[in-house]
């Protein structure tokens, strides 16, 4: 009552020199005040059992679950500290989430605030009546229901003495033979003028609700199964030529926006196969995609010319110039990387071999590159080489397919040396260069011993 008469709240009933009014008017004076207590709300909060000398001060009320149940105490300091001249005291709430800033502001959470801290400041003593005999209610102890049904125990009982005669066990009276009428029925035959013989089966009469059947004359009529549901997609959009879906592509994208731009970019590129090349996520960033198809105009526009310059170069030297390791105008290089050799790019699938067979007529360089191991990337696998060739180095590219199920393209660019002799006698042609692969995000460098078959 100290606490709530601090609080500014109306004390209803108790002694007069505490703040109390008697009879009509403490009602009047409540319903004009409003409620004698303090509202406050206590989150996630625990409740006490308090033994003295502490003294509970706050409880869950009536209206909360459990009832009357302590969750705020305090204890005061038998002696006076000579200091302060003042007992110490000590405040123990269930939560102190109740003075945070987010709840401090609801219901009257900032009025019990104030009045705590002044009872700890020494503002406030308690009323000795409320301390003596607290209005809170003692626990009620539940059994642990689920506990208890996961420890099942045997009822003791005292047991029935057994007889010695088991046959005393056996209660005749619940279900017997009783046979006993037997000669009474025998004798009721003559009595009754009935011979005494076996009973006979009686074929029994059923009554057929439906004619019988007959044969139909035609076949019966059975429901066609419907069609099934397929999705509808345009078969010209699908088996179209590249031509034509690229028109309908300019036709359908006329807006000029960014997305617009976007999609346009995208779909080009997957119908001229560009997103297969490139991994994720550049297959689908337009930025990415037209990086690649500039680099490959601007590959294509390089080696078409310098294809024309090497002819021109040929033709007025009179077609004399003849390849370095070779008797005219074609050569076979052949290439067996080992792990005692360099094997970049495909350190990991080691042994691998690889032909160049170089026209130096047309400067095409065709061939074939075999990886004889699998490895974690790419499986063991046979694939065709397409190249041409430059006036100072030599072009090739490789396709090969990942465990994954994508392509990945190596794009090898290198030159060749002067013929070497081995330790083992065989002559051999350094071929030394670099290799890119992904887009040109990866690149390696590679030293090849190349031999050169006769042809």
């Amino acid at each position: 009552r100290e606490f709530n008469r601090a609080a500014g709240k109306a004390i209803i009933g108790g002694q007069v020199d505490l703040g109390a009014t008697l009879g009509s008017e403490a009602g009047s004076k409540a319903a004009e005040t409003g409620p004698s207590h303090l509202s406050f709300v206590y989150p996630y909060g625990c409740t006490l059992d308090v033994q003295r000398p502490a003294v509970p001060i706050l409880s869950s009320g009536f209206m909360a679950y459990p009832l009357n149940r302590p969750i705020a105490a305090v204890c005061e300091a038998p002696q006076v500290d000579s200091a302060t001249g003042r007992r110490g005291r000590l405040l123990f709430m269930g939560s102190a989430l109740s003075f945070e800033d987010s709840w401090i502001g609801k219901e009257e959470n900032d009025k019990l605030v104030s009045v705590l801290f002044d009872y700890l400041h020494g503002g406030l003593k308690l009323n000795q009546i409320d301390a003596d005999d607290p209005d809170i209610t003692d626990y009620h102890f539940l059994p642990d229901t689920a506990s208890l049904a996961e420890r099942l125990r045997v009822a003791v009982e005292e047991s029935e003495e057994l007889p010695r005669d088991f046959t005393q066990l056996f209660d005749t009276t619940m279900f017997r033979f009783d046979t006993h009428l037997i000669p009474e029925v025998v004798a009721a035959h003559e009595h009754l003028g009935v011979k005494h013989e076996p009973l006979t089966l009686i074929q029994p009469e059923f009554q057929a609700p439906l004619p019988p059947r007959l044969p139909a004359t035609f076949d019966p009529t059975h429901r066609e199964l419907p069609p099934p549901s397929l999705d509808l997609f345009d078969l010209d959009d699908k088996f179209a030529p590249e031509k034509s879906r690229l028109s309908m592509l300019t036709n359908k994208c006329k807006d000029k926006d960014r997305e617009n731009l976007e999609f346009f970019i995208c779909e080009g590129a997957e119908i001229m196969g560009v997103t297969k090349k490139l991994r994720s996520p550049r297959n689908r960033d337009p930025r990415a995609l037209l990086d690649h198809i500039f680099r490959q105009i601007v590959q294509c526009k390089k080696s078409s010319a310098e294809e024309q310059a090497e002819r021109r170069r040929m033709d007025d030297q009179g077609g004399q110039a003849q390849p370095a390791g070779g008797g005219g105008q074609f050569r076979l290089v052949r290439v067996h990387a080992t792990p005692d050799t360099d094997t970049a790019p495909f350190d990991r699938n080691a042994p691998w071999s690889m032909e160049l067979h170089i026209d130096y007529g047309s400067g095409r360089v065709m061939g074939q590159l075999s990886l004889e191991s699998a490895g974690p990337s790419f499986e063991a696998q046979k694939a065709e080489i397409r190249g041409g060739l430059q006036p100072d180095h030599v072009e090739w590219g490789v396709e090969l397919r990942n465990v994954v199920g994508g392509t990945v393209l190596f794009e090898f660019r290198g030159g060749f040396g002067q013929p070497q002799t081995t330790a083992n006698g065989v002559v051999v042609t350094p071929l030394q260069g670099q290799v890119q692969w992904a887009g040109g995000e990866q690149s390696a460098t590679f030293l090849y011993n190349a031999e050169d078959v006769p042809q």
